[in-house]
């Protein structure tokens, strides 16, 4: 079971929101009187949203920029302490992952699957000072999987929470990070949806510090915006270091602050600046098309575009193509593809002629001019499949299949100039993020779910709201 089947499965995405919270957790209540026989109080209910790219393709593990905001869709999450080593987790559709806390190592057995990832988590929260306690949870989602919507980093962020909430050392700060200049959570990213600005220095719980008793109950918890960061940073830990899915932060990020967030990786740990932007108002949908190509099968595909770029940067004695720069890549570009050939070149270029895109269409975000924005989707989507090569996976078979270019071929056909494609997320199948004047809207999803012949086009919504955590 890979990191994209570690919740619960969707035959591809609706235009519904996510369910009410009430009617989930009626649901997950069932679930676990069912599956533990769990009644009564102490339990802790947390939800987290699916995340979708708008800016910036295999950009941030290189210490670039990106733009990412919460999706509404949502994975829900409910647990309660057992009194054992062990955690637990009941997922819909595809079992039980248990996970005994004397042994947080990564185990190779394990690899892309939902047990690595919430062995990980506990590891990551261990690492730092927490001391990870027994739980039984059950887990259900409305987030499609294998679809580039971050299924696998809203579980990430979910396991994370509840293993925060049921620790009596709770929602550790981290005394190893910098400070955050300004990890400014946007509106309704937090319980009580305030706009909040804080750094580790001024807000963190050092590990030294954490008090082991148990704390107060409350009704919410309000993780502050470093906090949140340590989280994502540890989902980054679990996939890469557990899962074997080596990735940049952004995924966990955007589905830990939710709404729309422009995230800069030149920092450690990175920086997260809200954008106050609604396409609706600016004219246009967000769509996003189903190849029904599960990217979760092409791993070692997506693995080799940042160890292609990372080979490029230790050429130059980098670890990240951003210490490099382009001029010096240009200086030296024959050497560099006589010794790792024109593909990693031509991905170390997309890096920065991405990256430079990306900070302008975040200036173009911000004053609201989504004409420019949508033009620069489109050079984006162009530069990922000529230069990146991540739209269609390579292997056997594939030159006469490849669902993803042949959809992004259709919206060339039926967009024009007037909208916007690209390839989502990391690509090799999976989705096609299209932008859409709402006034074609309705009949480009109707021409196109026509033309590939199932319902593939889904309008979307971007989820103001990113982690919630609430104590039942």
């Amino acid at each position: 079971m890979n990191a994209s089947n570690a919740i619960m499965p969707q035959p591809g995405m609706s235009s519904s929101p996510s369910p009410d919270t009430a009617l989930a957790l009626q649901r997950l209540e069932q679930l676990h009187r069912s599956f533990f026989g769990s009644e009564g109080d102490g339990f802790v209910l947390a939800s987290v949203p699916g995340r979708i790219e708008l800016a910036g393709n295999h950009t941030d593990h290189q210490g670039g920029h990106t733009i990412s905001a919460g999706l509404n869709r949502r994975i829900y999450g409910l647990a309660r302490p057992n009194g054992k080593d062990v955690i637990r987790v009941w997922m819909e559709g595809f079992g039980e992952g248990s996970v005994n806390l004397d042994n947080l190592g990564p185990i190779p057995a394990e690899a892309n699957s939902s047990t690595a990832l919430i062995r990980g988590m506990a590891a990551a929260y261990k690492r730092n000072g927490g001391q990870p306690v027994g739980f039984d949870a059950v887990v259900l989602s409305d987030i499609p999987v294998g679809s580039g919507v971050s299924s696998s980093a809203a579980f990430e962020v979910l396991v994370g929470a509840l293993i925060r909430e049921i620790s009596p050392t709770g929602w550790l700060g981290s005394a190893t990070l910098p400070e955050v200049s300004n990890p400014a959570a946007p509106p309704n990213s937090l319980h009580d949806g305030h706009v909040a600005t804080a750094s580790i220095a001024d807000s963190a719980e050092a590990p030294g510090s954490a008090k082991p008793e148990a704390r107060p109950s409350c009704t919410n918890t309000e993780p502050t915006p470093a906090q949140l960061v340590q989280l994502a940073l540890d989902g980054q830990f679990a996939e890469g270091d557990y899962f074997g899915k080596p990735t940049g932060a952004q995924d966990q990020l955007a589905c830990a602050f939710g709404g729309i967030v422009a995230l800069d990786f030149s920092t450690h740990p990175p920086t997260i600046a809200p954008i106050a932007a609604n396409f609706e108002q600016g004219g246009f949908a967000l769509m996003l098309i189903d190849s029904r190509c599960d990217h979760s099968q092409y791993t070692s595909q997506f693995n080799a575009v940042p160890s292609d770029m990372r080979r490029v940067a230790a050429l130059f004695d980098e670890d990240r193509l951003l210490e490099v720069g382009l001029p010096r890549l240009l200086e030296h570009l024959a050497n560099v593809r006589s010794t790792v050939g024109d593909l990693a070149t031509m991905r170390a270029i997309h890096f920065f002629t991405e990256d430079q895109r990306v900070q302008r269409q975040t200036a173009a975000l911000q004053e609201g001019n989504f004409q420019a924005f949508a033009r620069m989707a489109r050079e984006s989507g162009t530069s990922s499949a000529m230069f990146l090569q991540n739209v269609s996976p390579k292997g056997e078979g594939c030159d006469a299949l490849q669902p993803a270019m042949a959809i992004q071929a259709l919206c060339a056909a039926l967009l024009g100039e007037e909208g916007a494609w690209r390839i989502h997320g990391g690509g090799f199948g999976g989705s096609v993020l299209a932008i859409v004047p709402q006034s074609h809207a309705r009949a480009f999803a109707t021409t196109m779910n026509q033309a590939l012949g199932y319902e593939a086009c889904s309008p979307i919504a971007i989820d103001p709201q990113g982690l919630k955590v609430q104590r039942i």
